[in-house]
């Protein structure tokens, strides 16, 4: 944000008051709130003694404490008194003074014609030190007014005085306002190195709000820059040093929601961006207004509503224009335009895309500018004139080599889209692939497994179109490789925390002890509604910490067609994939890749949705005979008809063979094994046919002992684990008080077999927070995470652990994700929830199977035929119900 208004004030005439006004504006520097008082005090004794000189001065030190407090309206009413005194009793120092102090309320108002006005008319009232003064806040008007050349300018000439010209305070304004300048025309280094100097500057000087203005600007430039984590960490550090004074900034708010808007946090974007619009409304800082409008206008567009978005970027542009800030207005111009676009306007048009690209790329907006272009050339292909499109294209694709990740990603798409114009497929793959590794490189840098995930939403449009033209081109082998480039890739980057990060360990546990707590309250019928309110405050602290964790270069590639043939040997690979409502498979067998096209996904939807509801029913003891009988009729009728669309018209090609099944995302916790085809053979799921092909290659662990856990609250865990602990010599079971998070994830780690009885639970609001529950409280993702080395084979015989919240697009979050991701090569969890008493037998003969020798797949294969066989509808629904994930070794 620009730093406007000069904290520390100095001298003219009218010395007895003049000294007394200094010592009072001084104040005003570190103790706004202390200051105000006083200065009202003084105003009522001037007032009464009628000392026009000293209210005059009083009103200028109330005027300026309200303006640091945010309190608009207060500040433009004491400013114009001490201005209107000053003239009248001629003290030209006091009244420049004002009137530099009141432009500065004008601008953040959004009255930036008037504030300029006022600050020219302060600069002839001033000298000397004042009047640089007055300069640097006249450039930051002249930033507000959109003019970056003409406030650079005046900055440096500004800075360009040393010594007794120009105080601290004076400096770290021009300092920290020129790096805002020098950011927007991404002369990076040089704007860092700006900041940094300020920064000191205003430590070494205990100048505390201006160094929060500081911090925000190098968490801004961090956030332009892409350094996602690092951005986090700034503008957390910005909000603490902001906290002492009380005040709310629209523009920390701001500039926070435009950086995780970045990475599709939306609804914490949206909470940033409302808390903006609070903050600006209460302190009547019009000025932050339309750039609020304008987050809300974005945020509504992805979250599907363009009807709202357009609203709201339409009032964007007309207060931006109202305001004269003309450098941003393009963006709330082309952000009207995406909206009409995805309502099918006729306003949204190329020519009009090409307009808005031109302004946008004059006013240095390098992102949209390309994005523009970008959809010139689109609606120009759709309309079926190429020669136009391509020349769209080619100036879109102008930025591939140089810019934000996000820029140089999209030009790299529409390099793609002009060569495929041209009739240069081969060449439109290369370009995709370009695209992809920009942002590949980029997603490398972030440590948090939920921001790589959301960040893989902007793979999505380079992804989708490689899909499409291998597709149309009928070649299964690149079929394959674009669908598992829009797959699960986020896991393929392991996260780079410690496992002694004391600071996350703190707040996990602090964690277990409130859920504890909430539990415990509510079987006792007392009231938790400020420990709900402490839960969510300490699982946002954890999410914060953790976002702020830098990632790693590398990940796993997409491995070769002739490498997964390869490590397939006779087994065999389907992998479903579900594009523009049409499902198609890939299948790998004895090295023959083949393509098939399955139909509309609608033609599953109805079934798929209810067949998790129906078996859970089903699997019930207390049902009535008739409820469960009609319960299996339902599995048994839906599960044939997904069998017939997507796997009977497959059974040609399968033979007998174990399957390697990579279902699309919408359909990952599907109980794949109430289809017929299936549940006849050894089945292992995976995300993506690549996190498959690492987990199988995986070596097994030279050592590692066997781990059986059993939760609390769960009638017949201790049961269960106790048969499983006997099952295999040597094995350490922790129970009851004994299993806590610390001894648990102490057992855990590097574990051979670990497994674990416990209620678990999937958060679709928090996916990172789902858990199964110990002692202490709960065991979350950020608990595997932090696991120094992964038990090589789990079983979570836990209510739907299996389950995954699908985000960015087609990433996935949950304990199975998360377990896989720390190098965990076979997983057994169900995908629905399943009755108690059940499992133990299932999980029982599961590890037997296990010791006989048999591979992962096939002992739970066998564990389900046996349930079958038993014809008990609560065992065999239960059976179905997991399923085994990873290698299936």
């Amino acid at each position: 944000m620009p730093c406007a208004e000069s904290e520390a004030l100095l001298t003219d005439d009218y010395a007895q008051a003049r000294t007394l006004t200094e010592e009072a504006l001084r104040e005003t520097i570190s103790q706004p709130s202390t200051a105000l008082p006083k200065a009202i005090r003084r105003i009522r004794a001037a007032a009464a003694d009628e000392n026009k000189a000293e209210l005059a001065a009083a009103r200028l030190v109330a005027g300026v404490s309200y303006l640091q407090l945010g309190r608009i309206d207060g500040a433009v009413t004491q400013l114009r008194g001490a201005s209107f005194l000053a003239h009248d009793i001629t003290w030209t120092w006091l009244r420049g003074r004002a009137r530099m102090s009141l432009a500065s309320a004008l601008s953040l108002r959004g009255r930036t014609a008037d504030a300029l006005a006022t600050i020219d008319a302060a600069l002839a009232d001033l000298e000397g030190t004042h009047q640089i003064k007055a300069k640097i806040q006249r450039a930051a008007i002249l930033m507000q007014l959109d003019k970056p050349d003409e406030a650079l300018s005046a900055l440096d000439d500004a800075l360009a005085n040393t010594g007794e010209e120009m105080d601290s305070v004076d400096r770290i304004q021009a300092l920290s306002n020129r790096s805002i300048i020098l950011v927007a025309k991404r002369s990076f280094g040089e704007a860092e190195d700006g900041l940094l100097l300020a920064a000191e500057l205003a430590d070494a000087n205990g100048f505390s709000l201006v160094a929060a203005m500081v911090e925000q600007n190098l968490a801004d430039l961090l956030a332009t820059r892409g350094d996602v984590p690092q951005a986090l960490h700034r503008f957390h550090r910005a909000e603490e040093l902001w906290e002492p004074h009380v005040l709310d900034e629209p523009t920390l708010y701001l500039d926070r929601a435009r950086l995780l808007l970045s990475v599709r946090l939306l609804q914490e974007a949206k909470a940033d961006a409302d808390r903006a619009t609070r903050a600006a409304t209460k302190q009547r800082r019009w000025v932050s207004f339309p750039e609020a409008q304008l987050l809300s206008s974005t945020i509504a567009a992805l979250q599907g509503d363009y009807q709202d978005a357009a609203k709201s970027a339409a009032k964007a542009e007309r207060s931006f224009k109202r305001m004269g800030r003309t450098q941003i207005l393009p963006l709330a111009r082309y952000a009207r335009f995406q909206a009409l676009r995805a309502q099918g306007s006729r306003a949204a048009s190329a020519h009009r895309a090409r307009e808005i690209a031109r302004q946008l790329e004059q006013t240095g907006w390098p992102v949209p500018a390309v994005e523009a272009r970008l959809a010139a050339g689109r609606i120009e292909l759709h309309r079926g004139k190429p020669e136009q499109a391509k020349t769209d294209l080619e100036k879109a694709a102008q930025a591939r080599h140089d810019g934000p990740a996000d820029a140089r990603a999209t030009a790299w798409l529409a390099e793609a889209l002009a060569r495929e114009a041209d009739g240069r497929r081969r060449a439109a793959y290369l370009a995709l692939e370009a695209g992809l590794r920009v942002l590949e490189n980029h997603r490398a840098a972030i440590g948090a497994s939920e921001l790589r995930a959301r960040v893989s939403v902007h793979r999505g449009a380079i992804a989708r179109h490689g899909l499409t033209m291998s597709l149309s081109d009928r070649n299964a082998t690149a079929v394959h490789r674009w669908a598992e480039r829009g797959r699960a890739t986020a896991l393929a980057l392991r996260p780079v925390r410690p496992p002694d990060d004391e600071t996350l360990g703190w707040y996990l546990e602090d964690l277990r002890a409130t859920v504890v707590e909430i539990d415990q309250a509510r079987d006792e019928g007392k009231p938790t509604t400020d420990l709900l309110a402490h839960q969510q405050e300490v699982e946002m602290m954890i999410r914060d910490h953790v976002r702020r964790s830098p990632g790693r270069a590398g990940a796993t590639p997409v491995p070769r067609p002739g490498e997964v043939t390869e490590r397939l040997g006779e087994d065999a690979l389907v992998e479903l994939i579900e594009h523009e409502g049409l499902l198609y498979a890939v299948t790998a067998v004895a090295g023959r890749w083949r393509m098939h096209e399955l139909g509309p996904t609608e033609r599953i939807l109805h079934p798929a949705k209810h067949l998790p509801f129906a078996l859970t029913r089903m699997a019930r003891a207390d049902a009535p005979a008739a409820s469960t009988s009609a319960a299996l009729s339902v599995v048994d009728r839906h599960g044939r008809t997904v069998d017939a669309v997507l796997l009977q018209p497959l059974k040609p090609y399968l033979e007998e063979r174990h399957v390697v099944l990579v279902p699309p995302v919408r359909f990952q916790s599907l109980p794949w094994f109430v289809l017929p085809t299936l549940r006849e053979r050894e089945v292992t799921l995976a995300p993506s046919a690549t996190l498959w092909h690492a987990a199988s290659g995986r070596p097994e662990p030279a050592n590692g002992g066997y781990a059986v856990v059993a939760g609390p609250g769960l009638p017949g865990a201790e049961g269960e684990a106790e048969a499983v602990a006997a099952l295999y010599p040597g094995a350490r079971l922790l129970t009851s008080a004994r299993a806590s998070a610390p001894a648990v994830a102490e057992l855990l780690d590097g574990a051979a077999v670990a497994h674990i009885a416990a209620h678990g639970r999937l958060r679709t609001d928090q996916p990172l927070f789902s858990s199964f529950q110990l002692y202490d409280g709960p065991f979350t993702v950020y608990d595997i995470e932090r696991l120094a080395e992964a038990p090589d084979h789990v079983v979570l015989a836990s209510c739907e652990t299996a389950r995954t919240q699908v985000i960015g697009g087609q990433e996935i979050l949950g304990l199975t994700a998360a377990l896989l991701n720390r190098g965990t090569r076979t997983l057994i969890a169900p995908v629905v929830a399943i009755p108690d008493a059940d499992t133990a037998p299932v999980m029982t003969a599961y590890h037997q199977g296990l010791i006989a020798g048999h591979a992962a797949s096939s002992a739970l294969r066998r564990a389900l035929g046996q349930a079958w066989d038993s014809g008990e509808p609560g065992l065999m629904a239960t059976a179905c119900a997991f399923a085994c994930l990873g290698s299936g070794q």
